[in-house]
């Protein structure tokens, strides 16, 4: 169940300033005006939220003593995550037509995303006479903080001030995946060792978005929307073998998708 939070746009320096100029009517159309220059370099902040859409799959789950007992017959499960993220970006403009606007951008930013899940997907051990679950089960974390982004941009001039915009590219999303069986004094009911373990690496993916910017003299104030993929991580845990039926290894599969929403102030250099 997706659940979304209040967030404070702490990266705005006034928020309801940048919506309210987002929101204000739009003057003539582009075609009924003289054009304004939207050329050339701009930086800014951004501040909104970051949805996580991760799909945990267990595959490879070793025959182990704890499972010819009895497993989780459902050997996949959702980590979904929301929360507040942070930004900067940076971009060039072109006109390319009286009402076409192309250009380049970069974006970093930061959003503290976690999912902790008992039991791992896939290896639940239940009592085989009662169907009780045992106490003690692995647990599984999807972590992710900052993403990162290279993209083209093309919009249009629906009035000489406001542009709609569709943007996509190449972007980047630093995960860690965790698994563990630990129980202070003893094992866990699944695992015949106890295990901790954490991996993390920079995932590489697509990104495609949209949204709507307005001008303000050398200002320009967005709200923009983006989605991206970065397919499967996989990686195996628990690897202990001394020889069926003592070994826990598995393999976690997570695909990773992300839903991001932002508003952004920026400041265009060399406007005249």
């Amino acid at each position: 169940m997706c659940r979304f939070h209040n967030i404070a746009l702490s990266a705005l320096a006034c928020p309801a300033v940048a919506l309210a100029l987002l929101a204000a009517p739009a003057g003539e159309t582009a075609a009924q005006a003289a054009p304004a220059n939207w050329n050339g370099f701009y930086a800014g902040l951004s501040g909104g939220g970051r949805f996580a859409d991760n799909s945990w799959a267990t595959t490879n789950i070793a025959p182990n003593l704890a499972s010819q007992l009895t497993n989780d017959p459902q050997p996949s499960a959702s980590f979904d995550d929301f929360a507040p993220r942070f930004g900067l970006y940076a971009g060039y403009n072109w006109t390319v037509a009286p009402a076409w606007i192309a250009g380049i951008e970069a974006d970093l930013g930061w959003a503290p995303n976690r999912n902790r899940r008992a039991a791992i997907p896939g290896t639940m051990q239940r009592d085989f006479v009662f169907g009780i679950v045992y106490n003690n089960q692995p647990y599984g974390i999807v972590e992710q903080d900052w993403d990162a982004s290279l993209r083209a941009r093309v919009g249009f001039l629906v009035s000489p001030d406001t542009l709609v915009f569709a943007t996509g590219g190449v972007a980047w999303q630093a995960v860690k995946l965790t698994g563990a069986c630990t129980v202070s004094g003893g094992f866990s009911d699944w695992c015949t060792q106890l295990h901790n373990e954490s991996h993390s690496d920079v995932l590489t993916g697509w990104t495609l978005g949209g949204g709507i910017e307005r001008m303000a003299g050398n200002w320009l104030v967005r709200a923009d929307y983006r989605y991206a993929d970065f397919g499967t991580f996989r990686q195996q845990f628990f690897i202990f073998d001394t020889g069926v039926p003592f070994d826990d290894r598995l393999t976690a599969n997570v695909a990773m998708k992300t839903h991001t929403f932002n508003i952004g102030v920026a400041y265009r250099f060399g406007a005249h």
